[in-house]
């Protein structure tokens, strides 16, 4: 996505790598398998952070706020002063309201602050299964095959750059790619399969 006042680019959704990588291990009539599910390269948009920094609700605008003091009299924000000529005069040294310092930045559209490294790793599935033996089932005749397995699925975010969303969340599934508003997480599934052959 493009500032379409500055021309720079601050959100892209494209991944320089999307990898599955499916491992199945087995030791006797028991099978474990995993899915690990890695994306890097991608950065994201979040409107969510946006809207709970406009409102205080988001952990970074506490900088400055103490029980004693909860608008935040006397907060130095990061960065520089400059004159009318555009010269840097050096470190901001100017005590200001943290709740105006933080609204500040919403309402002056400054969106750097809520770009975020979309990358991640995943643990997406996991299974544990145990097929039974013929010993037993040729006990049953009519059954061939007999297998039980325990699947979830959205188990575990390993690793992830996002604060308080998901890094796969999305605007929509169209030209909202790289943009995040409000999304819902991923669901964690947990199953249970029987397979039996006859």
């Amino acid at each position: 996505m493009l500032n379409p006042q500055t021309g720079i680019k601050f959100s892209d959704y494209n991944s320089l790598y999307d990898i599955l990588n499916p491992t199945v291990n087995g030791f006797r009539d028991f099978s474990l398998s995993f899915l690990i599910d890695y994306k890097a390269g991608a950065s994201l948009f979040s409107g969510t952070n946006y809207s709970l920094y406009s409102e205080g609700l988001h952990k970074g605008t506490l900088l400055g706020r103490t029980v004693d003091n909860p608008g935040g009299s006397g907060f130095i924000g990061a960065g520089v002063m400059i004159d009318d000529n555009g010269k840097i005069l050096g470190e901001n040294n100017v005590a200001v309201n943290a709740q105006d310092y933080h609204k500040g930045i919403v309402n002056n559209n400054i969106a750097e602050e809520f770009v975020y490294n979309a990358s991640f790793i995943k643990l997406r599935e996991l299974s544990l299964g145990y097929t039974f033996p013929q010993s037993v089932l040729n006990k049953m005749k009519v059954v061939k095959g007999l297998s039980v397995s325990l699947v979830g699925r959205n188990l575990w975010t390993i690793l992830k750059h996002t604060d308080n969303i998901d890094p796969e969340s999305a605007y929509n599934n169209t030209n909202g790619q790289g943009l995040e508003l409000n999304g819902y997480p991923a669901t964690r599934n947990v199953g249970f399969n029987v397979n039996v052959k006859f």
